[in-house]
């Protein structure tokens, strides 16, 4: 079993933060850009909970102080 160095196990944790960054950032971007399709579709239903996945977002960004 190969040793795993002092360097590689502390990178770990980060590496877990980016990749939930990513997929937060990712899934926030995918909402914005499916607010309009949503609602041309007329899906308003859909076009209002991807509104309320953004505005919770900024919700916390704000808290976060951006």
């Amino acid at each position: 079993m190969p040793k795993i160095s002092q360097a590689n196990a502390n990178r770990t944790p980060l590496l877990a933060i980016k990749l939930a960054h990513t997929v937060i950032w990712a899934t926030f971007a995918g909402c914005i850009l499916a607010i309009p399709v949503a609602s041309w579709l007329g899906v308003h239903g859909i076009a209002a909970w991807l509104a309320a996945t953004v505005a919770g977002e900024v919700v916390v960004l704000l808290m976060n102080k951006m």
